[in-house]
């Protein structure tokens, strides 16, 4: 009866955990890059502000909205044949920078590929005959 009780006990510590990691670990992914992308201010820039929780979350809400209003303005710019040209062109300089190019590159096809359509990610269904002859996966 114990070791029964004791069986349920650690399932329901195990289930538990492996639900919340997940959000535990998606709530520190969104806190550190909401941090990278709006703790990036100097601190000389209204100090008086950043005394504050509520003025140093305001500033950084405001620095959220700029960058994503730049976003915008970046795609908006891309979406014309002249964007075009100068993202083909920063596109093959930073690729051509010996240290930039791994990461440029890196980064770039990984959010190619997040970012494509799912419509053409898996288009059938086919048996390939792996890992040896006579076996089919």
């Amino acid at each position: 009866m114990i070791r029964g009780l004791a069986r349920r006990i650690r399932a329901n510590i195990l289930v538990g955990f492996f639900l919340t990691v997940p959000i535990v670990a998606t709530i520190l992914i969104f806190n550190f890059l909401f941090d990278l992308a709006t703790g990036w201010l100097p601190a000389t820039i209204m100090p008086e502000m950043r005394s504050t929780w509520a003025g140093q979350l305001l500033l950084q809400i405001i620095t959220l909205f700029a960058i994503l209003l730049a976003c915008g303005l970046v795609g908006l710019l891309t979406r014309n044949i002249l964007g075009r040209h100068l993202f083909r062109f920063s596109d093959t300089l930073l690729a051509r920078i010996p240290v930039i190019k791994g990461i440029y590159v890196s980064v770039r096809q990984i959010s190619e590929s997040l970012f494509t359509q799912r419509k053409t990610l898996f288009k059938e269904v086919v048996m390939v005959e792996y890992p040896r002859k006579g076996l089919h996966s």
